[in-house]
């Protein structure tokens, strides 16, 4: 009948009897309430709910990620349903993203490129829990030239780039992680050994080069395409590695309040965004450490 998102609402209504619902983020709560003429009834719903706030970082050293859409999180149930499946609660781009949500459990997974952590973090009513993630990734910046002294490919689709993971499947194949037909390239991607494939359109030459990513640090890579680079069957090894900042600010605020050691965060690498284990103890036998969650007073 009405709605307001006023702190204190006042609405005028007729005799009867009226279903009232708060809600604030993921929690609701409803209740019936008797109207009579000329009566002022007031009525304060006990929501219990919590915020979380999160961040991350490219590796324990760096200053967290502060741009939109740098790193993706989501926020899951932690009860799983009757197929074995978690609930998506909310998702945000944002940098510093601040959840609402009702005070339990929860799996919070934060995701860049194909590098992604999941964490489980107790929400409790009436507090503010701040968490930051070690995504332990790096970033990879492309070109390709024609021959040694030439002018880079500056078009789109004149050399189309893959990365594969250095390991072979159960079939002896590599596993794709991303690609690209950007002229210059930049790939997010977990800290880790990965194999360069670059082919160009107008010859359908493909070279192969070794890479690895390190976190906190952009990898610029520039290959030759053509047919002696094509004959040369050794995969060298990336070279040019210089340390990124994640666009932060050069003081970062940290909570000093009530300090409380989290759980360690799962790593789960290669990530699939859309998806993430049944099982968020044993996704990945890799932990990594983390910064401790805070709980505070929300503002």
């Amino acid at each position: 009948i009405k709605s307001s998102s006023d702190a204190e609402p006042l609405f005028n209504l007729a005799e009867g009897q009226y279903l009232v619902r708060a809600t604030r983020g993921n929690s609701t709560v409803d209740v019936v309430i008797d109207v009579k003429t000329d009566t002022a009834i007031q009525h304060t719903f006990n929501l219990n709910i919590g915020n979380l706030k999160l961040s991350a970082l490219a590796s324990e050293s760096s200053q967290p990620f502060t741009k939109f859409l740098d790193v993706n999180y989501k926020v899951y149930e932690a009860k799983k349903d009757l197929d074995g499946k978690r609930a998506k609660v909310s998702s945000s781009s944002d940098a510093f993203p601040l959840f609402k949500l009702a005070a339990r459990s929860y799996i919070v997974v934060a995701s860049r490129g194909n590098a992604s952590v999941e964490k489980r973090i107790e929400v409790k009513a009436g507090e503010r829990v701040e968490t930051s993630f070690n995504l332990n990734t790096g970033n990879l910046k492309l070109s390709a030239l024609p021959s040694e002294g030439a002018a880079p490919f500056s078009k789109f689709l004149a050399v189309h780039y893959q990365i594969y993971t250095d390991q072979l499947d159960r079939d002896g194949k590599r596993i794709k992680v991303t690609n690209s037909s950007d002229a210059q390239p930049l790939f997010k991607l977990a800290a880790g050994k990965y194999i360069l494939e670059a082919t160009r359109k107008d010859t359908n030459i493909k070279i192969e080069k070794s890479i690895e990513i390190i976190a906190g640090e952009l990898l610029e890579k520039t290959v030759i395409i053509n047919e002696d680079a094509a004959n040369t069957t050794e995969i060298t090894p990336a070279t040019t590695s210089t340390r990124f900042e994640s666009d932060a600010a050069s003081t970062v605020a940290t909570p000093e309040t009530n300090t409380t050691v989290s759980e360690p965060a799962t790593v789960v690498t290669p990530a699939n965004a859309e998806t993430i284990s049944n099982d968020p103890e044993v996704a990945s036998p890799e932990n990594i450490e983390v910064p401790a969650e805070t709980s505070t007073s929300p503002q």
